[in-house]
């Protein structure tokens, strides 16, 4: 049975706070939200990420491709993913070039739409 928008919701903040607390590496800044499958009904669990671009660098060298950076930051991912149900997994990634939209607070706005792309 699907998971609704609710529970989608509960679920993605609870990962995010995982990010938050594990500070994991290779990744500055992380929102994890649920997105509608292509071509299904089912909600995936996708986490769109900032990289940290001193740490990405010390790994891969100088103006690293997509690839390579959605390759190191998978390996945290799957840290992560070990520790949660099934259900619960981050089953697709983004990697962004820009730093999220926040509030004055510093904290990241979930509803942007320019932190949803």
């Amino acid at each position: 049975m699907p998971c609704s928008y609710h529970q989608i919701s509960i679920i993605t903040q609870k990962i995010d706070g995982r990010f938050e607390c594990n500070k994991k590496l290779y990744i500055k800044e992380s929102m994890v939200m649920g997105k509608e499958s292509k071509g299904s009904d089912e909600i995936l669990i996708t986490a769109s990420i900032f990289p940290d671009a001193e740490e990405v660098t010390e790994v891969l060298g100088k103006n690293p491709d997509i690839k390579a950076q959605e390759f190191l930051i998978w390996t945290e991912i799957d840290k992560i993913n070990n520790e949660l149900p099934y259900f619960k997994r981050i089953k697709k990634i983004t990697i962004r070039s820009e730093e999220f939209e926040k509030t004055t607070g510093k904290k990241i706005k979930r509803n942007s739409a320019a932190n949803q792309a």
